[in-house]
């Protein structure tokens, strides 16, 4: 005899209808060096996947920001998470972001804005990113920069 199986989101209650997912976290990554980050995922209750619990995924736009040791940063655009356990997500983004630099920022000219895109991977409420950008205000050598990050997203709300 077989029991079925259940996952997480199966065993959530009914969808509660909340839009809005606030997302926590921090980082180290260039040009902000360690950074602390907030955000909102607005997004309709209903799954990625048919057949899934309401409450297992969301597809929706995603606005963050932050503060770290080596400036600020700002990022909008498109996330698609899912629900993997208490405060464990998975999923991707893709963030239109601007960046401001402080006095010692990583690999980027201090006291400068940046504009440029990146894409994220979530495994585990683990973040990593990876994106390009270029410098729109501000003076120094290092027109074009790599930004790149790692560290953790929680979700709140969910």
């Amino acid at each position: 005899m077989s029991l079925p199986s259940t996952t997480f989101a199966d065993q959530q209650p009914e969808s509660s209808n909340h839009p809005v997912i606030a997302l926590v976290g921090g980082q180290y990554g260039s040009p902000t060096r360690i950074l602390g980050s907030a955000g909102v995922l607005i997004a309709p209750p209903k799954p990625l996947k048919p057949g899934t619990s309401p409450d297992s995924s969301r597809l929706g736009v995603l606005i963050t920001g932050g503060a770290g040791t080596g400036g600020f940063r700002g990022g909008a655009g498109l996330s698609a998470l899912a629900l993997e356990g208490p405060c464990l997500t998975t999923g991707f983004d893709a963030l239109f972001t601007i960046t401001r630099t402080g006095d010692s920022p990583r690999d980027a000219d201090p006291y400068a804005t940046y504009a440029g895109f990146e894409a994220g991977l979530v495994l585990m409420s683990v973040r990593l990113n990876a994106g390009v950008a270029h410098r729109v205000s501000g003076i120094g050598t290092k027109d074009t920069i790599f930004t790149w990050g790692v560290g953790v997203q929680i979700p709140i709300g969910w």
